[in-house]
């Protein structure tokens, strides 16, 4: 009997260690999403700032102009979104046309969350890729659960994930007739 207690203790260790590393795992892979998302922005504008630089073809002052005017519009950690969303779009190829079938009023900013919360992206993750605060995030986050109409006992990660089953669910349904 004792040592039953003690394979099944051992076990439940086991099984809790395998459930914190996988959501290590998973924690790390968003990291490294949105820092490679960064990496890859930041690439892009060194690049353009490089090409205006080597312009022999104009004088200092109007390089200088156009190098301040770039990194005015071009925040090197500002929103990455096209770049995201077609990553999104492999992954979840579906989404956005659900999501604005059940909600039409919903607004681009407003579907962009509602990706980034799919994802389960922490709002500090959000805050990061969108350049803004996490508390900003949060508050979206909050304004985008109540125009869902979602009630405190669904999750807003929960419902994204219930329209994500339905594509799954009616590709299932055509399958079979």
């Amino acid at each position: 009997m004792e040592l039953e207690e003690k394979l099944s203790e051992q076990r439940e260790k086991n099984h809790e260690n395998a459930e914190n590393l996988s959501n290590e795992l998973d924690s790390n892979k968003r990291e490294l999403l949105t820092m490679s998302m960064q990496l890859s922005e930041s690439d892009n504008l060194i690049s353009e700032l490089k090409q205006i630089s080597y312009d022999s073809m104009k004088s200092g002052s109007e390089i200088l102009k156009e190098l301040k005017g770039k990194l005015r519009t071009n925040n090197v950690n500002g929103d990455n979104w096209e770049m995201f969303k077609s990553y999104f779009d492999k992954i979840h190829p579906h989404f956005f046309t659900l999501l604005f079938d059940r909600h039409p009023d919903i607004t681009a900013g407003e579907a962009r969350m509602c990706a980034y919360i799919l994802l389960n992206l922490s709002a500090k993750e959000i805050a990061n890729l969108t350049n803004r605060s996490q508390r900003t995030v949060e508050s979206m986050k909050y304004r985008l659960h109540k125009k869902l109409r979602l009630g405190p006992e669904k999750s807003t990660l929960s419902y994204l994930h219930s329209i994500e089953g339905e594509f799954l669910l009616r590709k299932q349904n055509n399958n079979e007739e």
